[in-house]
């Protein structure tokens, strides 16, 4: 059996270069972490974007009676405000929806709801991260789901009396 002298085993020279290399792998990784939260995010926001857009063209359909009627439908209870027509602004809101879409990926109406003269709508789509990981690919299958929920207040009112 061959003895290594004690100073040769004592001699940490090299051991630099895998912990560097160590350190720089998981540098890496975390760095390519936050590029996809980030494009997530801003996935998020683009989504919010098209849902701001769509809750407006909801809350511009307005209650045509209470608009160009007497003025006097429901709209007295919300303070000289016109009512939106619900089943008009949901329908516009779903075409809206059909025709829009989020990096080529097809968007949602999770939730809408409508009551006076506020829009409520819910989005909801997926996108795909710029890195993909394996372990991230087997567990959700490569897609990173996005939502999105604003209002919208309908701004236009009855000018009676003025």
């Amino acid at each position: 059996m061959m003895r290594y002298p004690r100073h040769a085993i004592d001699d940490e020279s090299g051991s630099l270069v895998p912990l560097t290399s160590g350190l720089f792998l998981v540098l890496l990784i975390l760095s390519l972490g936050i590029v996809n939260l980030g494009d997530s995010y801003l996935g998020k926001r683009e989504l919010i974007q098209v849902a701001e857009a769509a809750a407006q063209v909801g809350a511009h359909q307005l209650e045509l009676q209470s608009y160009y009627g007497d003025g006097l439908s429901d709209s007295s209870q919300l303070g000289d405000r016109i009512p939106i027509d619900c089943p008009t602004a949901e329908s516009a809101v779903a075409a809206y929806i059909r025709a829009a879409n989020l990096r080529g990926e097809s968007i949602a109406l999770a939730t809408f709801g409508c009551h006076d003269n506020q829009v409520d709508v819910g989005l909801s789509s997926s996108i795909a991260p710029v890195v993909s990981f394996p372990i991230f690919v087997d567990i959700s299958g490569g897609r990173v789901s996005v939502r999105a929920d604003v209002s919208a207040v309908s701004v236009f009112g009855n000018q009676r009396g003025q």
